[in-house]
C-alpha cells in the first residue's frame, strides 16, 4: 500500500471529536471559506481537504500507521512472503490496541493475523488471535452481524484443524442461526455452515447426526446454485458419502443427480490386504465398453468418476 492508498483508507474512518481534532476542524473551514472566496477554483478546495486530511494524519498518526502497517502486511501476504506479512500485521495489531475498542480497523487486523498464522502452521496463536477477534466483534456489532458470524466460523475451522470437534460444533449452530435468517440472500454461505456442521458430527463418528445437515445443504445447492459451481461439487461429495454408508440406492440417486448435473468423483474407502494390487481385495465394479469390470481400488482408484461406478441393484 503506498501512501496514497493509506490517506484514502485513512479519510474513510470516524474521528473523535477531541480537542485537537475539533481544532484542526474550525482551522479547516476558515481556511476553506477565505481561500474560495479569493480565489474561486476548484482546485484551492481539492489543496484545502488535502491539507485537512495530512492534519488530521499528523493528529492521529497511530491509526494513520496502522493502516499503512496493515496495507504492508496485505501486500506481503498476498506476495507469498507470510513471516513478513505476520511482522507488519503484528505491528499494525499493536497499534489498533491503542485506539477506541469500537473502532472497526481491530477486527479487521485480527482477521489477517488469523489468516497468516493458520497459514503457516502456528495455530496456538491462530486460536488466541480468532478469540479476541470473536470476543472484539461481538462488543462492537452484537452477536448477530455478519462479522461476528465470520469470527465464529473462523475459530470453529481452528478448532476443526485441531481436531477438537466438540468445541468448533456451538460456535457453527451459532453461526448456523445467522446464517438461516438469511438463506434466501446468501444460500452459498448457508450450505457452506450446513455442510462444516455436518462434517463436524461426521469427524465424531455420528453420521446420523451429519446426515440431515449435509442432506439440507445438497437441498440448497441445488435449489439456488450453479450444477457446475465448486460449492454444488463438494456438498454433493460429501453428502454422497455419508449416504453410501447407510443407504447404497439413496447414494447412487445422487450419483444420477450428479451425472446428469454436476461432474461428480467419488473417494472410494474398502479393506485392503496388500495395498499394492497383488490380492485384489478392494476391488469395485466399474463401468466398461464390455458391460462392466473389477478395478483395484488401491491402484486405479481410489477416486473414481461416479458415471463410471456400477452401483449395486
Amino acid at each position: 500500500m503506498n501512501l496514497l492508498d493509506a490517506f484514502l483508507r485513512f479519510s474513510e474512518r470516524s474521528f473523535r471529536w477531541n480537542f485537537r481534532n475539533t481544532v484542526a476542524v474550525l482551522i479547516f473551514i476558515v481556511v476553506f471559506v477565505t481561500a474560495v472566496a479569493l480565489y474561486p477554483a476548484f482546485y484551492v478546495a481539492l489543496a484545502c481537504s488535502l491539507g485537512l486530511l495530512i492534519a488530521l494524519a499528523i493528529l492521529n498518526r497511530r491509526a494513520f500507521m496502522q493502516l499503512v502497517f496493515e496495507g504492508h502486511g496485505a501486500q506481503a501476504f498476498l506476495a507469498g512472503r507470510n513471516a513478513e506479512a505476520e511482522s507488519y500485521f503484528r505491528k499494525s495489531w499493536a497499534l489498533a490496541q491503542t485506539l477506541e475498542p469500537t473502532d472497526r480497523s481491530r477486527g479487521r487486523i485480527l482477521e489477517w493475523l488469523v489468516l497468516v498464522t493458520q497459514t503457516q502452521g502456528n495455530f496456538d496463536d491462530a486460536e488466541a488471535f480468532a478469540q479476541e477477534w470473536l470476543s472484539n466483534d461481538e462488543k462492537t456489532y452484537g452477536g448477530s452481524h455478519l462479522r461476528t458470524v465470520a469470527a465464529m466460523e473462523a475459530l470453529a475451522q481452528v478448532y476443526r484443524v485441531l481436531a477438537r470437534y466438540p468445541q468448533a460444533l456451538p460456535l457453527m449452530e451459532r453461526a448456523l442461526r445467522v446464517r438461516e435468517t438469511r438463506q434466501d440472500r446468501e444460500p452459498a454461505d448457508y450450505a457452506a455452515c450446513l455442510e462444516t456442521i455436518g462434517r463436524l458430527w461426521n469427524a465424531l463418528e455420528r453420521r446420523d447426526r451429519a446426515e440431515p445437515y449435509l442432506r439440507r445443504a445438497f437441498e440448497i445447492v441445488q435449489k439456488y446454485l450453479a450444477s457446475s459451481s465448486r460449492e454444488a461439487l463438494r456438498i454433493a461429495g460429501q453428502y454422497c458419502v455419508i449416504r453410501m454408508f447407510d443407504r447404497v440406492d439413496e447414494a447412487e440417486s445422487i450419483a444420477q443427480a450428479a451425472r446428469r448435473n454436476i461432474p461428480c468423483h467419488l473417494s472410494l474407502e474398502t479393506p485392503m490386504a496388500c495395498g499394492i494390487g497383488i490380492c485384489f481385495s478392494c476391488v469395485t465394479p466399474v463401468k466398461t465398453a464390455e458391460g462392466w469390470d473389477y478395478k483395484r481400488v488401491c491402484v486405479e482408484g481410489p477416486i473414481f468418476d461416479a458415471t463410471h461406478l456400477h452401483w449395486a441393484e
